[in-house]
């Protein structure tokens, strides 16, 4: 009897020590929850500097809702699992400041695929561009001698 509860104490403790850092498996991973916020960012910022400044009757919501669409499409990714793996990862507050602390660093060293909506076909679908951001080459500044 003593054996039993020794092997079944045993099996919760080790259960109970599980990291806290697991990731389960219908979360999406770190790198791709970063190229989806990275993306949704940059969507906020197109809405903000060229569709909202330039057309004023156009309502934020319904275009965000649009282009958080698009994001998703491009990631292969559901506003459910989206929504699901933000919870998880609010949840777990020191996998989030990884994913927030990257985000933060310089735009060159964060994800760069660039997309365009496809006007051609019905459906609007969006087509990823081949392109990618460059980092800024280095220039040497030399002062101006008067």
């Amino acid at each position: 009897m003593r054996t039993a509860w020794l092997i079944l104490y045993v099996s919760v403790w080790l259960a109970s020590c599980r990291s806290a850092d697991h990731i389960p498996d219908n979360v999406l991973p770190q790198k791709k929850m970063q190229a989806i916020l990275w993306d949704m960012m940059r969507a906020d910022q197109f809405l903000a500097d060229y569709v909202l400044s330039r057309d004023s009757t156009k309502n934020r919501k319904t275009e965000s809702i649009k282009l958080y669409k698009q994001v998703f499409a491009i990631h292969h990714v559901s506003k459910e699992e989206f929504q699901r793996s933000f919870s998880f990862y609010k949840s777990h507050p020191a996998l989030l400041k990884v994913i927030m602390d990257s985000l933060s660093r310089s735009p060159s060293l964060a994800p760069t695929e660039i997309a365009r909506p496809d006007t051609t076909q019905p459906g609007n679908k969006v087509v990823p561009l081949n392109d990618t951001l460059k980092p800024a080459k280095k220039v040497k500044i030399v002062p101006l001698k008067y």
